[in-house]
């Protein structure tokens, strides 16, 4: 309906709307597929253990009326009378329908009552100057632990929504941002929100509760590096204690973890997700190949992988709604996505400081084993102008769960651990007198040796000279002891040869090993040899991306089967977003993070699933949508963690290691 310019009023008050609902159904929303897809999107956002769940704007009540199969308790309100009439009338009886403008208060019986507040192409119908008080009305119904639906359309920019939620001064801070779509040629924006801290965030130099660093440091819960004693006890007993009890297929099945992290985005089209009778401008040059899994084809440029479907269950309906490298790669290691959204280049502070799958397993898991239980290797992702990914480390958590980070060149045989590398005059004999020499002040400093963060950092140290040192850890580094074959079949490049590495690592009792793909500066290598393919995106699948991968990762399964690691090691092929459907002017696909593959491998997984459908373009799920806070949540069942398993942070504030599901329908 038209909507009125006067700023002074309501786009659409009481009188108009009455007036537009005389007739059923005005928007004419059962007879429109995009309204339908909207549904449908939302409908997949809903969890299935909802009680209590309210529609504002729920107009006659038709889509409210889809969502009873989701929550035990439904209500709608709408501002017209005319429209909750009808609703009463034609849903009354499972749905409890009332008359409410949104801008006014609310019967306080309501108060942080609802398990989920959903919010459906309203805000644009209301003036901006009400958008203060309806959100204000939207953070008070939802509980603390609850969370928000809201979607946006029509005139909404991405710089709206920004404004919207993150500059209008509140009481309450946005803590879970989950998702924007582009729908089409109308952009529709679909939001998920959770209000798990209601604290401010408008000062950049504090931490999420309010408190600024130096407040933090006087209360003593920073010390010298993360977390107090008393938090550190508290998350080696959570550890302890999540083995027990029955959770379900797959749980505690993996013993470890390999990420095979190929950073920059793989195109879901050439890969696990081809669209054969796709448009051609969408579905691309290549064909696709049969696999082991009977029905299932991928893409022709992976025909070594395509032997091992039967080993793997793949996700086709990964979403993050976020086309940012930094962001949407945040979202995908910490399970959380990123305050604001699409924004490259970020840096990890506040609120942005959970920590990532590699930080989580050291605190879960610390137990100053000789080896760190995480490592990531051979280097940390990265921006252009050298700016690492924020969630890479172990944010509100502390330093010391960081994950190790070993800067290395496995095929040339150079590495490098953190703090400790050696200058090439430095011999063995030496570095085992700085050890002496290290020992005896450590003797001398009893009293510092209480606290917790110099007590890490003594262990750190001591991890650093069994790597370096000619101990069976360090040896696992050392790659000369495989056979010049099996290097052959992994592929002599700086990632394969880190696959290799990170399988002697987890044999070592490294629990989880981050392996990244790197940016390679070549002549004639478009796209700096990754995956973030602007231009020539044919080009660079085919002649060094695809192969390279290809081999890499077929040969790590088929090398941890051979040695009957695969049931007990998890391997990941992850990935922060996909591709566009579309090419662009310089023959590439773009960043795209409204549907995307990736796969799973052994440890608790079932071979040859695949879950999620997308549209004919690969461009929007349609069916199984899954999240990076369940991916995040899946991880952690299949290593024996459910997913409210918490943690501590500097205060002893427990946190869960994910909102998000189990993916219950890959594991075995």
């Amino acid at each position: 309906m038209p909507r009125k310019n006067d700023n002074n009023k309501r786009w659409a008050n009481l009188d108009d709307w009455n007036t537009f609902y005389k007739s059923f159904d005005p928007f004419e929303v059962e007879n429109n597929e995009e309204e339908l897809s909207k549904n449908n999107i939302i409908l997949e956002l809903i969890k299935n253990n909802t009680n209590n769940l309210i529609d504002l704007g729920c107009g006659e009540g038709i889509w409210t009326s889809t969502f009873k199969s989701k929550a035990k308790k439904i209500y709608g309100c709408d501002i017209s009378d005319q429209a909750i009439n009808r609703a009463k009338q034609n849903y009354g009886e499972s749905i409890n329908f009332f008359s409410w403008d949104i801008t006014e208060k609310f019967d306080t019986k309501f108060k942080g009552f609802f398990d989920l507040v959903i919010c459906n192409e309203v805000l644009y119908y209301i003036n901006p100057k009400h958008h203060n008080e309806v959100k204000r009305n939207i953070y008070s119904l939802v509980k603390t632990d609850g969370y928000i639906i809201l979607s946006l359309g029509h005139y909404f920019t991405l710089n709206d929504i920004k404004k919207l939620f993150y500059e209008i001064e509140l009481d309450y801070s946005v803590s879970y941002c989950m998702s924007i779509i582009n729908n089409g040629e109308v952009p529709f924006y679909l939001t998920r929100l959770y209000s798990m801290f209601q604290l401010h965030t408008n000062d950049a130099t504090k931490l999420c509760d309010g408190l600024s660093r130096r407040e933090m440091m006087r209360v003593g819960g920073l010390g010298l590096g993360g977390l107090s004693l008393a938090s550190l006890i508290k998350n080696r007993e959570a550890g302890a204690k999540q083995g027990s009890g029955d959770h379900g297929a797959g749980f505690g099945k993996a013993k470890n973890v390999i990420i095979f992290g190929l950073v920059g985005g793989i195109p879901q089209h050439e890969t696990w997700d081809p669209k054969p009778n796709g448009p051609q401008e969408t579905r691309g040059i290549f064909g696709t190949t049969a696999t082991a899994t009977p029905g299932y084809h991928v893409g022709e440029l992976m025909p070594k992988t395509a032997k091992h479907t039967e080993k793997l269950a793949v996700l086709r309906g990964m979403f993050t709604g976020d086309n940012a490298h930094s962001t949407s790669g945040y979202q995908m290691l910490t399970g959380v996505p990123h305050q604001p959204l699409n924004r490259e280049s970020a840096r990890a502070k506040a609120p942005n400081l959970f920590p990532s799958m590699g930080a989580m397993v050291r605190a879960l898991k610390y137990r100053g084993e000789s080896m760190p239980s995480a490592v990531t290797i051979p280097e940390h992702i990265w921006n252009d102008g050298n700016i690492d990914w924020p969630g890479q480390d172990a944010g509100f958590l502390g330093r010391q769960y960081d994950p190790w980070l070993v800067k290395c060149y496995p095929n040339e045989g150079r590495f490098d651990m953190p703090g400790m590398s050696l200058p090439e005059d430095i011999s063995t004999v030496r570095l085992h007198e700085r050890r002496s020499l290290l020992d005896q002040i450590n003797g001398k400093a009893e009293d510092l040796s209480r606290l917790s963060s110099v007590t890490s950092y003594g262990e750190h140290t001591q991890q650093a000279y069994n790597l370096l040192g000619a101990t069976a850890a360090g040896k696992a580094f050392d790659l000369s002891q495989e056979s010049d074959a099996l290097r052959d079949r992994y592929g002599r490049e700086r990632f394969n040869q880190s696959c290799l590495l990170a399988r002697r690592l987890v044999e070592s009792g490294v629990s989880l090993v981050q392996i990244n793909w790197t940016r390679i500066k070549k002549e004639g290598l478009e796209n700096q040899g990754g995956w973030d393919t602007h231009a020539k995106h044919n080009v660079s699948l085919k002649d060094h991306l695809m192969p390279l991968m290809d081999m890499a990762f077929s040969t790590l399964i088929e090398d941890l089967d051979d040695r009957g690691m695969l049931d007990e090691t998890l391997v990941v092929m992850f990935t922060e977003f996909g591709h566009t459907p579309k090419f662009n002017a310089r023959e590439g696909r773009d960043h795209w993070g409204s549907a995307f593959s990736i796969a799973l491998a052994g440890g608790g997984v079932k071979g040859g699933a695949v879950l999620g459908k997308t549209d004919q373009n690969a461009a929007y799920v349609t069916d199984g949508m899954t999240t990076a806070a369940d991916f995040v949540a899946t991880v952690f069942h299949l290593l024996g963690y459910p997913p409210h398993t918490e943690l501590y942070d500097p205060f002893g504030r427990p946190t869960p290691i994910s909102r998000g599901r189990v993916i219950t329908e890959i594991l075995a």
